[in-house]
């Protein structure tokens, strides 16, 4: 059984570009259930420059959650952020609306697809610690790959990219062209 904290500040940085916007509707009502009892603040990005610039804000603003709705990249990019801009204080507890194109973390951590249950996880007081590994100066918490591995993940990001698709840009996979 869940236990829900009372009134709640929450950050929403939701990435514009996550699974080619398609789980818009699923954002909006899970904001929509959110703002019901609890204070909702969305930031609407288009890229890492706008994501950083949200998360250098939220630094010096008195957040409960920062809720991350986006894909598994954004979650391992949002990760890093809070990493590297609150040194020196508390870090909000991260939530997550799976809207990426995989989200490996959804199905590795069973949360549901509907907006009522992703809302019962995001005002739950029941967190838990995850936990990360660092390649070079940047931490990851599912996996890491590379070569063949690499372009697969490339391939697929470059599939959900729309001006991929209208540029007739694709990866060749064994003589199997995927745009």
């Amino acid at each position: 059984m869940l236990k829900m904290i009372k009134k709640l500040k929450f950050s929403i940085i939701f990435n514009a570009n996550a699974a080619g916007g398609r789980k818009l509707k699923l954002i909006n009502k899970v904001i929509e259930l959110l703002k019901i009892d609890h204070s909702v603040e969305l930031f609407k990005t288009s890229s890492e420059k706008d994501a950083e610039k949200v998360f250098s804000e939220l630094s010096k603003n008195n957040t409960d959650r920062v809720v991350i709705a986006g894909g598994d990249g954004s979650v391992c990019f949002g990760i890093n952020q809070i990493i590297n801009k609150y040194k020196d204080i508390d870090k909000p507890i991260i939530g997550y609306i799976p809207a990426g194109t995989a989200n490996i973390l959804q199905i590795e951590t069973q949360i549901e697809k509907k907006a009522k249950e992703i809302y019962k996880v995001l005002v739950s007081e029941n967190t838990k610690k995850i936990n990360l590994a660092k390649i070079n100066d940047k931490y990851f918490f599912l996996m890491a790959g590379i070569g063949f591995d690499s372009e697969i993940v490339h391939s697929i990001c470059l599939l959900y990219t729309s001006d991929a698709a209208d540029e007739g840009l694709g990866v060749d996979l064994g003589g199997r062209r995927i745009i």
